[in-house]
């Protein structure tokens, strides 16, 4: 089963690498149509990567100069980004992992009754609070690494 973090970065590292490479800016354009600027994208000496046109099909008009700044933004940004959600998603991962194996502790006495391993523990009448959780969360992440 794929994981859909997981294809979301994979997908904006694939668009990235097909994207001009290097720094973009956008820039509006020297004359108008129709009273509205249209902006070029560019990047590393290419005139125009891309254009955010002041006016849609139908003519009306559209927010070029913030569509342009959004994906000037975006794309530089966007290693970052993914740096962060990769950071993000093991760590996650890794407490999903931690949390599954405290949960599948035999020590852990929220499981229901106790088996045989633990039933003299269980008969001792300790205090499995907040301070029992700590020890066996500390052991499952201890033999986790």
């Amino acid at each position: 089963m794929s994981n859909p973090m997981t294809d979301t970065i994979e997908e904006l590292e694939r668009l990235l690498a097909a994207a001009t490479e290097g720094h973009w800016r956008y820039s509006r354009s020297i004359t108008t149509h129709d009273g509205q600027y249209d902006y070029g994208i560019s990047s590393n000496g290419e005139k125009v990567v891309a254009e955010a046109f002041g006016r849609s099909a139908a003519g009306t008009t559209l927010p070029a100069e913030s569509n342009a700044a959004l994906i000037v933004a975006l794309v530089n940004a966007a290693p970052a980004l993914i740096a962060s959600l990769k950071a993000v998603t093991a760590e996650r991962d890794a407490m999903a992992e931690a949390l599954t194996k405290i949960a599948n502790h035999p020590l852990n006495l929220s499981r229901g009754e106790p088996n045989d391993a633990r039933q003299a523990e269980w008969e001792s009448g300790e205090d499995y609070g907040t301070r029992r959780a700590a020890q066996v969360a500390r052991k499952a992440l201890e033999s986790s690494q």
